[in-house]
C-alpha cells in the first residue's frame, strides 16, 4: 500500500516539482504510455466516498469527499452549503460537482504556493498547510426559505444564531465527527458563526473561525483581491494596458466580494465606469449612488438585461451557471466588433449541467476571442486566507492570523493565468480545460513524488510516513 510522505522539506518540494508530467506508464508491461494525469482526470469524475445522513425535520446532509491525493492526512475541505433542491438526485449532483471542483482549487491553490515557495515568495509551512483535498457538504431543507436564517434580516455577523440553525447543527457535528477527516467551513446560507458552534463540538474539524475565535474571519476581502488581481493581469494580456483606466466594468452582484471588488477598482483606478447589477435593487442603486459620489460614471440596470450592456470586463460575483449559451450570444450581440473579457469570483460560472451547453459555451467564447479567467483561479483567496488561521503557519508570523500576509499572497494568482492565457493562445484549449488540467497535472506530480502505481490510485486508501 502506497505511503504519502507527511510534511514536505524544501528540498523535497524542489524535488515535488521536478517530477514534472510527462507520459509515464501505469502498468508494467504496457504495449503503449498512458498520461498520468489523464488518470486523476478520470479519478475526480467519481468520488472516493459520499455519505448520507438523514436530519430529520425534512432536513438531509450529503457530504462529498472527492480525491485526497495530496492530502497526506486524508483531509478534505469544502464549504457547508444550505439549500433547498427540487429533489435529492439534484442535491447529489450539486455536492459531487462542488466537491470535484474544490479538489481543483486547493491543488491549484497548492501550485500556486509551490511555485512562490520555489521562488523565495512563500515558506514551505504554506505549502504543507495547503495539501487539502477537495469535498463539499450541502444540507438539503425540505423547507428551505431564507427566512428561516438568522442573518435573513440582520446580515451583521454580530447577531447570534437562531434556535433553528444551532438545533440543525447540533444534529451536522456528530456526523462530522463520525466521518473525522472532512473540515467544516462556511458556504452559502452558513459563515463564521457556524464555525464558531461547530468547533465547540468539533474542533479541530472546522476553518473560517471569527477573527474574535482567533480564525481568519470572513475571506471575502481576500477573494476580492484575487478577484481584482486577476482583472489587471487579464487587462495586461488581453489589452496591453496595466491598470483599469478607461475601461468600462459590469458587475454582476455587490455582496460581501463584489462590494469589495469596487473598493479595490476604486482605490487604484481613476477614470472607470461601471455598470451595477444586484437581486437587491436598493444595494445596487446605493452603490451607483455611491460611486457617483466619489466622481465615477456608473449606472444600475436589472439583472436580466446585465448581458445586453457594452462593456470590456464582465465580472460575475453573484450566482453560477450564469455563462451558457444564451448569454454569452447576448453579450456578443451588445459587443458586436468589440472585445471583451470575462473575469468574477463567482463559482461554476460555466453552466456545466451538460456536456453540450459546456462545449456549445466554450465554442462562443473561442469563436468570438472572448478571454474568459477560469473561476477557480480568479477565486482562490477564499481558500488561501484559511490557511494562515492554521497552527503551524501561525508560528511563522508571531502565532496569529495577519491578514496582510495573504492580501501579497494572492498576487501569485498573475502568473498562473499568465500562463493559462498563453498556453490558451499557443493551443486554442478553453480555459477552463486549460485551468483543470494544470490542476491534475499537479496531482499526478505528488502521484509520480509518492510512487502511486495505477492500484494505488484506484484504491485511493493511503498511508501516512514521517
Amino acid at each position: 500500500m502506497a505511503q504519502i510522505v507527511n510534511f514536505l522539506t524544501i528540498n523535497d518540494l524542489h524535488r515535488l516539482m521536478q517530477s514534472g508530467n510527462s507520459s509515464v506508464s501505469l502498468k508494467a508491461g504496457a504495449s503503449h504510455s498512458e498520461r498520468l494525469d489523464k488518470a486523476v482526470n478520470a479519478l475526480l469524475e467519481s468520488p472516493e466516498g459520499m455519505h448520507f445522513e438523514d436530519l430529520g425535520e425534512g432536513l438531509g446532509i450529503y457530504v462529498v469527499r472527492n480525491n485526497t491525493i495530496i492530502s497526506p492526512q486524508g483531509l478534505y475541505l469544502g464549504g457547508v452549503r444550505w439549500n433547498g433542491y427540487d429533489n435529492e438526485d439534484a442535491a447529489v449532483m450539486d455536492a459531487r460537482k462542488l466537491a470535484r471542483g474544490m479538489t481543483h482549487k486547493w491543488a491549484m491553490l497548492n501550485l500556486m504556493l509551490a511555485n512562490m515557495a520555489v521562488e523565495g515568495r512563500a515558506t514551505i509551512e504554506e505549502v504543507n498547510a495547503s495539501r487539502m483535498g477537495g469535498g463539499k457538504a450541502v444540507i438539503n431543507d425540505n423547507h428551505y426559505d431564507k427566512k428561516r436564517f438568522s442573518a435573513f434580516n440582520h446580515p451583521s455577523l454580530d447577531v447570534p444564531l437562531n434556535d433553528l440553525e444551532m438545533k440543525v447543527l447540533d444534529r451536522v457535528a456528530p456526523v462530522i465527527k463520525l466521518l473525522g477527516r472532512y473540515v467544516f467551513a462556511p458556504d452559502m446560507n452558513t459563515d463564521t458563526r457556524h464555525v464558531d458552534y461547530m468547533s465547540q463540538s468539533v474542533p479541530g474539524l472546522v476553518a473560517c473561525l471569527s477573527s474574535q475565535s482567533g480564525g481568519s474571519g470572513d475571506p471575502s476581502v481576500i477573494t476580492a483581491r484575487g478577484v481584482y488581481e486577476s482583472m489587471l493581469e487579464t487587462v495586461k494580456f488581453r489589452f496591453g494596458v496595466n491598470n483599469l483606466d478607461g475601461l468600462t466594468i459590469a458587475l454582476q452582484g455587490i455582496g460581501k466580494v463584489g462590494s469589495h471588488v469596487v473598493k479595490y477598482i476604486i482605490s487604484e483606478n481613476k477614470n472607470v465606469r461601471f455598470v451595477i447589477t444586484d437581486k437587491d435593487e436598493a444595494k445596487a442603486l446605493e452603490m451607483v449612488s455611491a460611486l457617483g459620489s466619489r466622481g465615477f460614471d456608473a449606472i444600475y440596470v436589472p439583472s436580466e438585461t446585465v448581458y445586453d450592456q457594452q462593456f470590456d470586463i464582465f465580472s460575475p460575483n453573484a450566482t453560477g451557471q450564469i455563462l451558457n449559451p444564451t448569454n454569452v450570444k447576448k453579450m456578443i450581440a451588445a459587443n458586436t466588433g468589440k472585445r471583451f473579457v470575462v473575469v468574477g469570483g463567482a463559482n461554476n460560472q460555466i453552466d456545466d449541467r451538460n456536456k453540450s451547453t459546456r462545449e456549445e459555451t466554450e465554442a462562443l467564447l473561442h469563436e468570438y476571442d472572448i478571454t474568459y479567467a477560469p473561476d477557480f483561479v480568479v477565486n482562490l483567496g477564499g481558500i488561501l486566507n484559511l490557511i494562515y488561521e492554521l497552527p503551524d503557519v501561525k508560528k511563522g508570523v508571531d502565532g496569529s492570523y495577519n491578514q496582510e500576509i495573504p492580501l501579497d499572497r494572492i498576487k501569485g494568482v498573475r502568473p498562473i493565468l499568465n500562463h493559462i492565457f498563453s498556453r490558451n493562445l499557443k493551443r486554442g484549449e478553453p480555459t477552463q480545460s486549460i485551468a483543470e488540467r494544470l490542476a491534475e497535472e499537479h496531482i499526478a506530480r505528488y502521484a509520480l513524488f509518492n510512487r502511486l502505481n495505477r492500484e494505488d490510485l484506484i484504491q485511493r486508501n493511503y498511508k501516512v510516513s514521517r
